[in-house]
């Protein structure tokens, strides 16, 4: 089992790497002080609640779950609105604890419903996808979707802990993990370059780790995303505006992310920004992890959509751009030139 620590100004929590290791929970809970559990999960982990409550046989204290339909279409207020009137019918008390299991969405709605009932109690992720296990269970993002776009609603709200089991990869179906691969090429982009064996031969323990190291080191630089940490929205601004076309529906995130990444670079040689080798570089990569970077409709079709994104200031998109491999920026443009670059 592998182990990092992530510091936030929140304080310090751990992340925990491995297989089969969901019977350090025990270890995990037992130093805290809470007087109940309540599982979170989605149509989608319903399924692993019995190993859970195996698990946690032992801690002697009230367990209840709440599930709600998978899916990025219902990452919104009315879920989260479920979600806190569940956990008061349930008599959840500033001392419970949530505990996340799934993908990125129940992370994201569940932290950000930690972080506003009863004004903050304490939450545990435990990912089940590879997408959440490299990125969004870390970091203490979280937040739902308007219909006007993707995390409108949010907080900086940091987990107690996070639990990496490399096992539940087992059961993901190959289109879901390219989705979590496509969002590890984003590291790789920023500089993590040592993922690039990893990710060929399909080293999940090792490919969790580098990311999660780097994205450890960038919260702790930048916890409430006021510079470096917006580099890891490296390809997210054009994935964020695709995901929103399609109405969370047609492709998942990390589909989107790899188009996203594609787009980026094209945008940045247009500019004269970014080293056209880069291109070269990032079609290899993915074509070897068969994903795919096609868009199927106009780019331009989807730069309306771009205004919305949270990096934006009032009159530029602030697009993520590469100079090169390892050196990221933020690149103020306008929607017009962003228009006439893909027109």
């Amino acid at each position: 089992m592998k182990t990092l620590k992530v510091h936030s100004n929140q304080g310090v929590y751990d992340i925990y790497i491995g297989e089969h290791i969901l019977s350090i929970l025990d270890d995990v809970i037992n130093p805290m002080d809470i007087d109940s559990i309540c599982i979170v999960t989605d149509s989608n982990t319903e399924e692993f609640l019995p190993k859970f409550f195996y698990e946690l046989k032992n801690l002697n204290i009230p367990i209840s779950t709440v599930s709600f339909s998978a899916g990025e279409e219902n990452k919104n207020p009315e879920t989260l609105l479920y979600l806190l009137s569940e956990f008061a019918n349930k008599n959840l008390t500033r001392h419970s604890l949530l505990i996340a299991l799934g993908g990125g969405v129940v992370g994201d709605i569940t932290g950000f419903a930690a972080s506003v009932y009863m004004r903050g109690i304490s939450f545990i992720q435990i990912p089940t996808t590879l997408m959440a296990m490299v990125d969004s269970s870390v970091g203490g993002k979280t937040g739902v979707d308007l219909p006007e776009g993707k995390n409108l609603i949010g907080s900086f709200y940091s987990p107690k802990a996070v639990i990496a089991d490399v096992s539940f990869l087992k059961s993901l179906p190959d289109r879901e993990v390219k989705a979590g691969l496509a969002e590890v090429v984003k590291y790789v982009g920023l500089g993590v370059k040592s993922l690039y064996e990893p990710l060929l031969s399909m080293d999940y323990e090792e490919i969790i780790y580098q990311s999660c190291k780097k994205k450890a080191d960038v919260v702790t630089k930048d916890f409430l995303d006021n510079g470096e940490r917006q580099f890891l929205n490296f390809g997210h601004t054009f994935a964020h505006a695709i995901e929103k076309y399609y109405k969370y529906t047609r492709l998942n995130h990390g589909e989107a992310v790899a188009i996203g990444i594609r787009l980026a670079i094209e945008a940045g040689i247009s500019l004269g920004f970014t080293d056209v080798k880069c291109k070269d570089y990032f079609e290899e990569l993915f074509s070897k992890l068969g994903i795919s970077t096609k868009l199927e409709i106009p780019v331009i079709d989807i730069i309306p959509l771009m205004v919305g994104d949270k990096k934006n200031t009032v009159d530029a998109i602030n697009l993520i751009l590469l100079k090169d491999i390892g050196e990221p920026r933020i690149v103020p443009i306008t929607e017009k030139r962003l228009k006439e670059i893909f027109r």
